[in-house]
C-alpha cells in the first residue's frame, strides 16, 4: 500500500514548511523574493518521498519543483505532472535563485 502524500496547495505548504523548518511567512517571503530554498527542498523531497510511493512520484516532483512551489505559494495552477516545468507556459513564479536560509 502506498503512503498518502499532500493533495492540495495547503497540504503541500504545510508539509514543505514542516520539512524545511520554515514558518509560513518565511516560506511565502522567500517565494515572493525569488529566493526559495530549492536545493533544500529537493533534498527534503528525496528523503521524504523516495520510499513507499509510486516509482514515478519523486521524479514528477523533481521535474516540476518550481511548478509545485508556484502552485503552493503563488496561486498558480497545479503542475502537469507527466510533463515538466519546462513544458508549462508561462514560467511559474519569480526567477529561481538557490539560497540557504
Amino acid at each position: 500500500m502506498q503512503k498518502r502524500y499532500p493533495q492540495d496547495p495547503k497540504e503541500w505548504r504545510e508539509a514543505i514548511e514542516s520539512g524545511l523548518g520554515l514558518t509560513p511567512p518565511e516560506a511565502q517571503d522567500a517565494y515572493r523574493a525569488g529566493v526559495f530554498p530549492f536545493e533544500q527542498l529537493e533534498l527534503w523531497l528525496q528523503s521524504t518521498y523516495q520510499q513507499g510511493y509510486s516509482s514515478e512520484f519523486l521524479p514528477a516532483l523533481q521535474r516540476n519543483i518550481e511548478g509545485l512551489i508556484a502552485w503552493a505559494y503563488g496561486n498558480e495552477s497545479e503542475p502537469y505532472w507527466p510533463g515538466s516545468d519546462d513544458d508549462q507556459k508561462p514560467n511559474h513564479g519569480p526567477p529561481r535563485r538557490l539560497v540557504q536560509i
